[in-house]
């Protein structure tokens, strides 16, 4: 049975594990998701987004770089896994964001 477009479903957990090899080629991170039962009454989920820098030798796991956090269900997305890929968006931008705060060029006044 072939995939429906994601315009018409929203992203699901391959589109989800792309996006995440894709980041961690751009920024040469690792990527995780961790999925947690929620603190409140009601079925939720609490998520949390991590890129680790690439681990240095005899080192299982690379050292926290950055991580973001956050709950579902939540008032802008319809399904988890909608909600985790735009979590990854966010992490991207933030990693791009810290290099070129990181970056000195030459032909700029300052």
């Amino acid at each position: 049975m072939p995939r429906k477009p994601m315009q018409e479903t929203g992203p699901d957990w391959v589109d989800i594990v792309m996006l995440m090899r894709e980041i961690e080629h751009v920024h040469s991170v690792t990527v995780t998701i961790t999925l947690g039962r929620g603190v409140f009454d009601g079925p939720s989920i609490v998520t949390t987004i991590a890129a680790l820098r690439q681990p240095s030798e005899g080192n299982i796991m690379g050292e926290a770089l950055l991580a973001l956090g956050g709950e579902w269900p939540c008032k802008d997305h319809a399904t988890l896994p909608a909600c985790v890929f735009h979590g990854l968006y966010e992490l991207d931008y933030m990693l791009a964001r810290k290099v070129w705060q990181q970056l000195s060029l030459p032909f700029t006044a300052g």
